[in-house]
């Protein structure tokens, strides 16, 4: 979507996995070298991504998966030993953050207690049958999926598409069941743990969360989706009886298969994109623009009264090419500069507008602009705006 959580360009999904990644990669080398060195790494990459998105918060569970299979494989102690010390690095990285938590405000659960599918289906008392309930939440995901028209909410739309195309889900269920088979018989975590962090990815991110279709909370796994995919495209190619031996051959048959994968995925997101940009009509953030544009010389601050980091600043911004001053600010701060600026107000009070209008008496409020009703902001228009 358009403004896809632009008060942070989606760094927060991006940092997530990036730390989430590294810290994968610096368990398998801890444990390969035995290196104390990069238990430490390890150790920063999971205590920094406990302190990003949620999604990440699944680090350290996979991290003990990858190490408990390693030590199973192996039949050491050596590998839980090693967990044990991480986790004392990451305790002891995390301790000022915990505290803030327990005795201040505790970010680490808020958001998750927000969209909590379990709690909120059975703490209701207006349900009568909560499991029911659930199971069709989690049945409903599953389709977004394979199926369009379900997945995708709170700005991030999708195209309300679903998250694969029938190439690209066969390819990881193949690659998921290769990939299992390899590290079983190959005694190998690694493949297992990808398959662990895609499936829980999945649980925990999406069937198990409210709304349904939260496609942007898997996002940890979108790396290890690729690493599967990869796997079964190399097993096709490498496995064929009449590719044994014939180099020219496979990378003739991977071009192709890749030329036609990739083209399957830009039709999809062309049909993603199209439906992005008829979904995106719908929101308030068109009709600002547009009004902005047609009202306000280039250069000039625009003032948008929300909470810090509200992601309209940000769209703004890109929308417009960086031509204004976009800020944002308490109402409280907005309304001294109301006389001569455009303010953009989210979901304002009556109060609020009251105080606007007898302040500054020659100004308007904009609902609607170019046929499309704002619906969830206000425009105020000083009155050297609103006469223009």
């Amino acid at each position: 979507a358009p403004n896809l959580y632009m008060a942070g360009y989606g760094m927060h999904n991006i940092s997530s996995t990036f730390f989430f990644l590294a810290a994968l990669f610096a368990a398998i080398r801890m444990l390969r070298d035995d290196s104390r060195g990069w238990m430490v790494v390890c150790g920063l990459a999971s205590t920094m991504a406990y302190l990003t998105y949620t999604s990440s918060y699944l680090t350290l569970p996979l991290l003990g998966v990858f190490i408990a299979l390693t030590a199973l494989f192996q039949r050491s102690w050596t590998p839980l030993i090693r967990f044990g010390q991480l986790l004392i690095i990451v305790a002891i990285g995390l301790a000022p953050f915990l505290t803030h938590a327990l005795s201040q405000h505790n970010y680490f659960t808020e958001r998750g207690d927000q969209v909590n599918a379990v709690s909120t289906f059975y703490d209701d008392e207006s349900i009568s049958n909560p499991t029911a309930e659930l199971a069709d939440h989690v049945w409903i995901n599953i389709q977004s999926l394979y199926s369009p028209e379900i997945g995708g909410v709170t700005d991030y739309w999708f195209g309300h598409q679903s998250l694969f195309d029938w190439l690209t889900l066969s390819l990881l269920v193949s690659g998921m069941m290769i990939g299992l088979n390899r590290g079983l018989r190959d005694r190998n975590p690694l493949e297992i743990t990808a398959i662990a962090a895609v499936l829980a990815t999945f649980t925990f991110g999406m069937l198990l969360t409210l709304p349904a279709g939260g496609f942007h909370r898997t996002t940890l796994a979108f790396p290890l989706i690729a690493l599967l995919i990869a796997l079964t495209i190399r097993t096709l190619i490498e496995g064929l009886p009449w590719m044994e031996n014939r180099p020219r051959l496979q990378m003739t048959s991977a071009a192709i298969f890749l030329a036609t994968f990739i083209l399957i995925n830009v039709s999809t997101l062309h049909t993603m994109t199209q439906e992005d940009e008829t979904i995106s009509g719908l929101t308030d953030s068109v009709p600002i623009i547009s009004y902005v544009e047609d009202h306000v010389p280039s250069g000039e601050a625009i003032i948008i009264s929300a909470f810090p980091n509200y992601h309209l600043e940000r769209e703004l911004i890109v929308r417009t090419g960086d031509s204004y001053d976009v800020r944002i600010k308490r109402f409280d701060e907005a309304i001294e500069e109301a006389g001569n600026t455009v303010i953009v107000l989210f979901q304002p009070p009556s109060d609020q507008t009251h105080r606007l209008e007898a302040r500054y008496g020659g100004g308007e409020f904009i609902e609607s602009y170019d046929g499309r009703e704002l619906r969830r902001h206000l425009i105020w228009a000083p009155e050297s705006v609103a006469n223009h």
